[in-house]
């Protein structure tokens, strides 16, 4: 075999072999989520983002006050810069709603464009809610009345399971 065929089947190679990890980086499929506990006793103060994402959660552990969170969008070049819009250049933290108040467990859904978060009723309003992050959103989804304290106790096939109640994620 000539060296130029050899030089040839190396590049073919190597590229193959390009291809077929990106393949594999591309169509794997992705992680369970996870469950972040930032109850007091467990919460870790500062910025909690997933891999990629366009929203970070900032985790406020205010000890005996309980934990309280904002939400920033932390992508540049927001755009577009009327006051009125969800996110503009002014305009990148979200800290307003039940939600904020004495949270419990946090889990971001596939994307990152949403926010399941559970809270307590001693400084909070104890519900379990659905924060669609590009529009602003939030949506109690279950009330504390309902089951009592309440937290994430797992996710699975697309549900998240709440005191025993499924809930099925948005992407």
């Amino acid at each position: 075999m000539s060296k130029d065929k050899k030089y040839l089947l190396n590049r073919i190679w190597t590229a193959a072999i390009l291809v077929a990890v990106t393949f594999l980086l591309i169509y794997t499929p992705a992680e369970a989520a996870e469950i972040v506990d930032v109850s007091p006793v467990h919460c870790r103060h500062g910025l909690h983002q997933p891999d990629g994402g366009k929203f970070a959660v900032f985790v406020f552990c205010d000890d005996a006050l309980g934990t309280q969170l904002g939400i920033i969008y932390t992508q540049p070049g927001v755009g577009p810069v009327e006051p009125s819009s969800e996110w503009s250049n002014g305009n990148r933290f979200w800290q307003e709603g039940e939600w904020v108040y004495d949270a419990i467990n946090l889990l971001w859904s596939p994307s990152g464009d949403y926010l399941y978060v559970t809270t307590e009723g001693v400084y909070g309003f104890n519900g379990f809610y659905e924060l669609d992050l590009r529009k602003r959103a939030a949506t109690k989804l279950l009330s504390g009345s309902d089951g009592g304290d309440l937290r994430i106790e797992a996710v699975e096939n697309g549900f998240v399971e709440v005191n025993g109640r499924r809930f099925r994620m948005k992407d």
